[in-house]
């Protein structure tokens, strides 16, 4: 079991687009990695 956790892009602690783009990029590869 994996999970992930991604920034979140409101509130307090929100990311910029650069981080939530790269986040979202990461999660992308992982899974094209793993065939889904």
């Amino acid at each position: 079991t994996q999970v992930w956790v991604l920034p979140n892009p409101s509130g307090l602690n929100r990311a910029t687009l650069d981080k939530l783009v790269a986040a979202y990029r990461e999660l992308d590869d992982a899974l094209a990695t793993r065939g889904q």
